[in-house]
């Protein structure tokens, strides 16, 4: 399997795991992983997808991971937090509310009110 593949893997149980839990050791990533890939990885593997997931522009995902000295473990800094939601702002919420209005407009169309709808999960979703 591709190393990048494997990459999205250990990520998505990183934030699987700080999601879930207040503090994460690098140990507890590192056997978790490993029990669900059924494969090994270094400590050091570990630390470079959390830096990644925290700067690399090309993930985007920015994510606010920071690293305890004296707990020796990982922890999302905004609760709530995953790599999975997305965050809009208020007036793109707004401007999205106000699109799916005007969309009314064309509510007979087939067309329109699957755009609608579109946008109206979407909102909720963020909400």
């Amino acid at each position: 399997m591709p190393n990048v593949k494997n990459q999205v893997f250990r990520i998505k149980i990183i934030d699987e795991l700080l999601s879930r839990k207040s503090w994460v050791k690098t140990s507890t990533i590192r056997k978790i992983i490993e029990d669900k890939m059924m494969e090994p990885v270094s400590a050091r593997t570990i630390q470079n997808d959390i830096i990644a997931m925290r700067d690399d522009t090309r993930l985007g995902y920015y994510a606010p991971i920071e690293y305890n000295t004296s707990e020796k473990a990982y922890m999302y800094t905004e609760p709530g937090y995953s790599i999975n939601n997305f965050s809009l702002t208020s007036e793109e919420i707004d401007a999205l509310q106000f699109y799916a209005g005007c969309m009314q407009v064309f509510s007979g169309y087939k067309l329109f009110d699957t755009y609608t709808t579109g946008i109206r999960k979407v909102i909720q979703g963020v909400k």
